[in-house]
C-alpha cells in the first residue's frame, strides 16, 4: 500500500487538489443550493474523467472500473441532492 502511494502521489495530489477547490467552492455557493448542486456533479465528472484516464494510463481500464467510478461519483450527486432538498 504504502509502495502504492509512493507509486502514484502525483496521481493522489491531483486528485486531492481536485476535491478540495471543490469542496470550497461548494461552501462559498452556500446560500445557493443549485451552484452547490452543479458544483458537486462538476466534481463527480472531474473525479470520474481522472480516474478513468489514470487507468487508461496504466493500462488497466475494464468495465468493472469505468462503473465502480461512475458509481461512486453518482453516490457523492445523490448524496448531496437529498441532503439540499
Amino acid at each position: 500500500m504504502i509502495q502504492r502511494l509512493k507509486q502514484n502521489k502525483l496521481y493522489y495530489l491531483f486528485l486531492f487538489l481536485i476535491l478540495a477547490v471543490s469542496f470550497i467552492l461548494f461552501l462559498s455557493f452556500a446560500p445557493n443550493a443549485q451552484l452547490q448542486l452543479a458544483t458537486v456533479v462538476l466534481a463527480a465528472c472531474c473525479y470520474i474523467g481522472f480516474g478513468l484516464f489514470h487507468h487508461h494510463l496504466r493500462g488497466d481500464v475494464t468495465a468493472k472500473v469505468v462503473i465502480e467510478y461512475v458509481l461512486i461519483g453518482a453516490l457523492g450527486i445523490t448524496i448531496v441532492f437529498f441532503y439540499l432538498k
